[in-house]
């Protein structure tokens, strides 16, 4: 029943994709970047159907809502709005875009991947989707939100932090997301990353995000 869901998601998604692609698909052929921007653009749908159809069964889920008094009966709706803006916010943000180019389409799969060497040669990797997705099923994030991140990676978790917090709060207060990275490369490479997709509204800082930072700002997260 899990896999009929994903395969009924992407369909939906695949279909609306190429509703709005329908210039580029309707000609008689296809450049071999045209061609390989849609199968990106698949993989990255599979990937998220895929991951958002496990957090939906996740046990943690289910502790969540009895926690908060949310009985089993009502959970999948109060789940259903959070779940939806967790997948666009996946969709708007190609987990691929923040990886090494040499993954190609692996880095549309449900895995944690390599993505640096630290200065004494440990592997740091990029978290695995399903995992991404419930943590910010959990925390919640709201337009207008302050969110504070410890640890940047490559920016992928920033930039899906940044899109969820887009806009203002019933104070008018625009969203906004602060990273602080401790490893040099990886903070210069998050910033790039950052910066090349536009997520202006996330602001990657080079220190030790254990030990805060100097602004006393209410942070929602």
């Amino acid at each position: 029943p899990d896999l009929v869901r994903s395969d009924q998601s992407l369909m939906r998604d695949l279909a609306d994709f190429c509703r709005r692609n329908k210039d580029i698909l309707d000609r008689s052929s296809l450049t071999g970047e045209e061609n390989y921007r849609l199968v990106v653009a698949a993989a990255n749908m599979k990937m998220v159907a895929w991951a958002i159809c496990i957090i939906e069964d996740m046990s943690e889920l289910k502790r969540y809502f009895q926690d908060v008094g949310i009985a089993p009966g009502e959970a999948p709706l109060a789940l259903s709005g959070k779940i939806e803006r967790i997948k666009q916010s996946f969709l708007c943000n190609p987990r691929g875009e923040f990886m090494p180019g040499w993954y190609g389409l692996d880095a549309y799969t449900d895995f944690p991947a390599p993505i640096c060497l630290t200065v004494e040669g440990e592997e740091l990797t990029i978290s695995q989707p399903r995992i991404v997705g419930l943590m910010n099923v959990l925390a919640e994030p709201a337009p207008g939100d302050w969110v504070y991140v410890v640890g940047s990676g490559g920016g992928w978790h920033d930039a899906l932090l940044g899109w969820l917090v887009t806009g203002n709060n019933s104070q008018g207060r625009e969203g906004r997301v602060v990273s602080v990275e401790i490893e040099e490369e990886l903070s210069v490479r998050a910033q790039r990353n950052l910066a090349r997709i536009g997520r202006d509204n996330v602001e990657c800082r080079k220190g030790d995000g254990s030990c805060g930072i100097s602004e006393a700002v209410p942070w929602d997260v």
